[in-house]
């Protein structure tokens, strides 16, 4: 496979590995500013989620 992925591809990865991580092991760090945003972090990591799944399934969907 010799096809670079493309650049959005790149960003929406780098941005998924930065919300998890943080989301995760924030609370181990700093569990009082962390813990503020827990319900958003949580709607953002949903919608990510989703997201990633409905792309795999319209990948899997239209393959040929």
């Amino acid at each position: 496979m010799t096809e670079k992925p493309p650049l959005w591809a790149d960003i929406l990865l780098s941005f998924w590995v930065v919300t998890v991580g943080v989301f995760f092991f924030g609370g181990y760090f700093f569990p009082a500013q962390i813990g503020v945003y827990t319900q958003a972090g949580a709607a953002i990591y949903a919608l990510m989620l989703l997201i990633s799944v409905g792309t795999m399934a319209w990948k899997f969907l239209t393959r040929k």
